[in-house]
């Protein structure tokens, strides 16, 4: 009986330790890609879908904004995600690393956001929300620039 509640009680703790508010969490989720999600204490979700086989190019990467019932993705051709990286660089995310720029964009924005211990979120141009990722929790985006670059 004790062995059945020690097991209850670790799958509950593994299941509820990736709603930690600020904590990432970064794997491989299937069909080719891997995803790195966080989120806030306002339920807010920060998603980074990164295209590691999934296509030929292998640059079908994105990244989308949960706040609420409202869902924002760089794909869409009307919203436009950028960020604000601890407070002092900011960088944009692009619709698509189809481009030279494009790929430049992504792999900034990776890297930047790999370590970055202070997000804000802007949609639009409009301050939406922020992230305050915990130190032990960047660690799981070490191999992110690495395993979810772009390439012209």
């Amino acid at each position: 009986m004790k062995k059945i509640l020690l097991l209850a009680l670790l799958i509950t703790t593994s299941i509820t330790a990736s709603a930690v508010p600020n904590f990432w969490n970064y794997g491989y989720v299937n069909r080719g890609y891997s995803e790195a999600l966080i989120s806030n204490s306002f339920n807010h979700e920060l998603n980074i879908a990164c295209d590691v086989s999934a296509t030929d190019s292998g640059n079908n990467h994105s990244v989308g904004l949960t706040l609420g019932n409202k869902y924002y993705s760089s794909r869409d051709d009307d919203v436009s995600i950028s960020f604000l990286f601890d407070r002092k660089k900011a960088v944009g995310v692009p619709s698509s690393a189809d481009t030279r720029l494009g790929t430049n964009e992504w792999n900034d924005f990776v890297k930047a956001i790999s370590k970055a211990s202070r997000i804000q979120v802007f949609i639009n141009n409009k301050k939406v929300t922020a992230f305050l990722p915990k130190k032990a929790g960047r660690k799981a985006l070490r191999n992110l620039p690495k395993e979810c670059s772009a390439s012209f």
